[in-house]
């Protein structure tokens, strides 16, 4: 199949290329911080010049610069990978799904957010090491299904025959009577003020699941690369993790 072929060739050749990178860096360490002003003046000047797009996407590329001194042999070390894929994506997904939101109208933040967030997660899954990101993701798909398995099963006995929360309308007609219900201290208040709560903490449970599909998603793509590298017999760029006095941290 040419089209498997074609993707993970490409996959191994950003691989490779990210090696470059590295090495491209570690001569130029020293500039770093130059690099880092230099982006943000740019970006803060193409603003005011009402450039706001552009702006913001050459600050960003600033900061993710500035951030690759902490991160950099993330592809072969546990630690570094959730660092970047957890905490810099995050920060990264929230900024691009912004600038998304402004330039499309009626663009859902949380929605676009979300998507964002899962898909830099794959993609960076398929480009480090498959053994690491294949360790990383069985981890977190087990204990995201094992937190969604036990909370989902823990609130729905909790919520065993009780009434919606939104049924408080019914007795207390009002919001503000409801919340001077509760100023009151009244039991039948207090009790739906607790379904309420339960009710939000199966929502957050349940926002488990894309977690938990993508995670699964991400170890069936890493093993069928791992299928693909061995039958082709190209194998993955390998290095030592970090710089100097990190360069033994494997996890």
């Amino acid at each position: 199949m040419k089209s498997v072929d074609g993707f993970f060739t490409w996959i191994l050749s950003i691989q490779n290329l990210l090696e470059k990178i590295e090495g491209w860096y570690r001569t130029r360490r020293k500039y770093v911080p130059w690099v880092y002003m230099s982006t943000f003046m740019i970006g803060v000047v193409l603003i005011l010049l009402k450039l706001v797009m552009l702006g913001e996407l050459v600050i960003i590329s600033g900061v993710v610069f500035a951030g690759v001194d902490n991160i950099i042999g993330w592809k072969h070390s546990v630690r570094r990978w959730l660092k970047l894929c957890v905490v810099y994506n995050l920060f990264f997904s929230l900024l691009l799904a912004g600038i998304v939101q402004g330039m499309v109208k009626g663009a859902i933040a949380d929605i676009v957010f979300v998507i964002i967030y899962l898909l830099v997660w794959v993609f960076l899954s398929l480009i480090s090491n498959s053994k690491v990101a294949l360790l990383v993701n069985e981890i977190v798909s087990g204990m995201a299904a094992t937190i969604f398995t036990i909370g989902t099963y823990l609130v729905s006995m909790a919520l065993k025959n009780k009434p919606a929360s939104s049924n408080y309308l019914l007795y207390f007609q009002t919001d503000e009577v409801f919340e001077l219900a509760l100023a009151n201290k009244d039991a039948l208040a207090w009790e739906f003020f607790g379904i309420m709560g339960l009710e939000m903490l199966e929502t957050v449970f349940l926002s488990l699941l894309p977690v938990i599909g993508v995670s699964a998603l991400c170890i069936i793509m890493i093993k069928i690369k791992g299928y693909w590298v061995e039958k082709n017999r190209t194998p993955e760029p390998e290095k030592k993790i970090g710089y100097s006095e990190e360069a033994t941290d494997t996890y």
